[in-house]
């Protein structure tokens, strides 16, 4: 009973500890009593959709490269301009008659700097080097990302298979525990015995409320990952 004591003092401490640092990443004030509720089952499957914030950045990469391509072949066209004046002239000055008179100018000017054609090939070829890098860093992470999603998928389904397992030692030390039951009711076992067998179905529930927190991690771990 002693030992039991502490074990609670351990688990309550525990409590406290983690309870405190939620509230501290949270922002709120969470009191020692708060329940709390086991988040809801991912789907693993769903993970094989990576949703990065990542893949946002090389897409956005990749747009202002293009806008440097485009650029660059601007360099190449001669640049157009449109050039007008008016004049109205008043009756009555020395170069007008009796009505207002006016006319028009109108021109057309063109420019071309011819450096783009020396410059242009050497750009665009910096330009496309930019491009290629961006696409490889893609590439890089996204079978980085999926190498860790295997690894992930394949965590889950051991704690799964573990949890499984549990349940099957669990029907199996509950039966063995009442059996003993039995016998010590009848006078067939000692009190010890019975302990013995109780101790070992605890420990076994205890390892299967383990394997459940391990679990929920494994599948937080793979929604982290793939971004979902």
């Amino acid at each position: 009973m002693i030992k039991s004591d502490q074990k609670k003092t351990e688990f309550s401490s525990s409590r406290e500890a983690y309870v405190e640092m939620l509230s501290q990443l949270i922002g709120e004030k969470i009191s020692d009593n708060e329940k709390f509720e086991t988040p809801s089952d991912f789907n693993a499957s769903a993970a094989s959709t990576i949703n990065r914030p990542e893949l946002h950045l090389y897409e956005n990469q990749r747009r202002a490269v293009d806008a440097q391509m485009k650029m660059v072949n601007v360099n190449y066209m001669p640049k157009i301009g449109l050039l007008g004046a008016g004049l109205l002239i008043q009756p009555g000055l020395s170069l007008g008659g009796e009505t207002f008179n006016s006319f028009a100018l109108a021109g057309l000017s063109i420019s071309w700097n011819t450096s783009g054609l020396y410059t242009g090939k050497k750009s665009k070829q910096l330009v496309q080097i930019n491009l290629d890098k961006i696409n490889n860093q893609q590439e890089t992470f996204l079978f980085n990302t999926n190498m860790q999603i295997i690894h992930a998928k394949n965590d889950v389904a051991k704690q799964q298979t573990l949890l499984q397992q549990d349940d099957e030692i669990i029907t199996l030390k509950e039966s063995i525990r009442k059996a003993y039951e039995t016998k010590f009711q009848n006078g067939m076992s000692s009190m010890n015995d019975l302990l013995i067998a109780e101790n070992g179905e605890s420990d076994v529930r205890l390892t299967r409320t383990m394997h459940e927190i391990q679990l929920l991690m494994s599948l937080y771990n793979l929604k982290t990952i793939s971004g979902n």
